[in-house]
């Protein structure tokens, strides 16, 4: 339970992406990328296909159903090494895998955070998983401590352990044309990937990976 309340603090905080930060629609970078907005596009993401290597400050700007930008953010590299140092600075640092496990599962023995029940399908347009009984989960939803891990199978969160990051892949097995199992087999509450964590050690610079600073209560 202790671990689960180190995990549980205010939700705005509880979960942000590294190197991105909130911007103004004035902001020049913004601005720049606004001007390539083309319509029908409800979200402009400058980073989204730039090499790990780059250094520069893109932006990601979104639009509302009246094609009118609402929200913007700035997104550059950051380093493992500033990305633990910053919560350091007011009391804070990252779960190590273990505890990020246990606020995953909260206790659950089932296999999945759902329970131990297979998806037997996806529905694409709410986004919910089919299980063998009929049930529908959101893949969204949050788990039972109320917190939301990751995002599908997508964006890992990283650890106090630099080497080893949970709750995706990246989108390799959903992407890698692996087997039904196995791509959901990453969302297990257990499921660690050595391979998936020493490359994203091995990565010079970090942007847009979720990170979770939580409080000890020793």
């Amino acid at each position: 339970m202790d671990w689960a309340k180190r995990l549980n603090a205010p939700r705005r905080h509880a979960r942000r992406q590294a190197g991105v930060s909130e911007a103004s629609l004035d902001h020049p970078v913004i601005a720049a990328l606004i001007e390539k907005w083309k319509p029908g596009t409800q979200q402009l993401v400058g980073d989204l296909l730039l090499p790990d290597t780059d250094i520069g400050t893109h932006g990601r700007v979104s639009f509302d159903p009246d094609e009118r930008p609402t929200a913007a953010w700035l997104a550059a590299h950051t380093t493992y090494d500033t990305i633990t140092a910053e919560p350091a600075g007011v009391g804070r640092r990252l779960p190590t895998p273990d505890e990020w496990e246990h606020a995953c599962a909260f206790g659950a023995r089932g296999l999945f955070p759902w329970g131990d029940r297979m998806p037997t399908g996806w529905r694409e347009d709410d986004d919910a998983l089919a299980l063998p009984d009929g049930v529908h989960v959101a893949t969204a939803s949050p788990m039972l401590s109320g917190l939301h891990m990751a995002q599908k199978s997508y964006k890992w969160e990283l650890t106090a352990d630099r080497h080893e990051v949970r709750g995706a892949d990246g989108g390799g097995t959903e992407c890698g044309g692996e087997p039904w199992f196995a791509k959901w087999l990453i969302q297990a509450s257990a499921c660690r990937d050595p391979e998936q964590g020493d490359f994203v050690a091995q990565r010079p610079h970090t942007r847009g990976t979720l990170v979770r600073p939580v409080i000890s209560l020793d």
